[in-house]
């Protein structure tokens, strides 16, 4: 057994403080389960889009270049020209569906400005789809649109009053907290790493890099792990021949 020695004991601390950023952030995620196709919640509280629902036609409109526009509907499909869904393209003066409110899905937390809804319409053997990524912004309702990327892949973001926490004046969430301790918590890592291996064990050079072995190992483990998968969770055995 490793005697205990004051360089193994600041190697734990070292590494305990390591553990602790990475679990700061895996607890800072808290995904949106949906409740409907404008209502989903987390463990704390509910986001409602069904405000912003406009009870006949788009609630937004969105020119883009020349006559072209998007049109979009939290929570209801309306019709616009001869199409009908929930968010829909004009494009040389044709219309067309990017998205139905039943295939409505979220992801992502809120908290941490992640949470997307998005969409999707098959016709004619081709599949279009819309995310709108969900932004807290108090006294605001805009939509944007971002980009067309890859193609029939539609972005848009929309700033909305309805994601921010109640009472909350655009003030620090949770995960917020929670993320910015984990940066905190890294660079203090770091720096006591490196002062540590500088000083007490006098490394130098690369060396200077707290647990530079794992760091470096980390392509190779990951490398091992899709070969891993690949084989369906399978170990490779090899047998000499006789």
């Amino acid at each position: 057994m490793e005697p205990v020695t004051v360089d193994r004991v600041l190697r734990m601390i070292l590494h305990s403080y390591f553990v602790l950023c990475i679990l700061s952030v895996l607890s800072a995620a808290d995904e949106c389960v949906k409740v409907d196709t404008c209502t989903c919640k987390t463990s704390t509280r509910t986001i409602n889009l069904h405000p912003l629902s406009a009870n006949t036609g788009p609630r937004f409109t969105i020119p883009v270049a020349g006559s072209d526009k998007y049109f979009y509907n939290p929570c209801k499909d309306f019709t616009e020209g001869t199409s009908t869904g929930v968010v829909i393209q004009l494009q040389g003066g044709v219309y067309y569906v990017t998205g139905d409110d039943n295939t409505a899905t979220f992801s992502g937390d809120p908290d941490l400005g992640t949470l997307t809804l998005s969409y999707q319409h098959a016709e004619g053997g081709i599949i279009r789809i819309s995310k709108v990524k969900l932004v807290c912004m108090e006294g605001t309702n805009q939509l944007i649109f971002n980009e067309e990327n890859p193609k029939l892949n539609y972005k848009f973001t929309l700033n909305t009053e309805y994601v921010c926490i109640p009472g909350s004046q655009s003030g620090l969430s949770t995960g917020s907290i929670l993320v910015i301790l984990f940066f905190v918590l890294l660079v203090v890592y770091l720096i006591a790493g490196i002062l540590f291996l500088r000083f007490i064990r006098k490394a130098e050079g690369l060396e200077l890099v707290p647990n530079y072995d794992f760091w470096t190992a980390i392509p190779s483990l990951i490398r091992d792990g899709i070969y891993f998968t690949l084989r369906g969770f399978k170990t490779e055995s090899t047998y000499q021949k006789i």
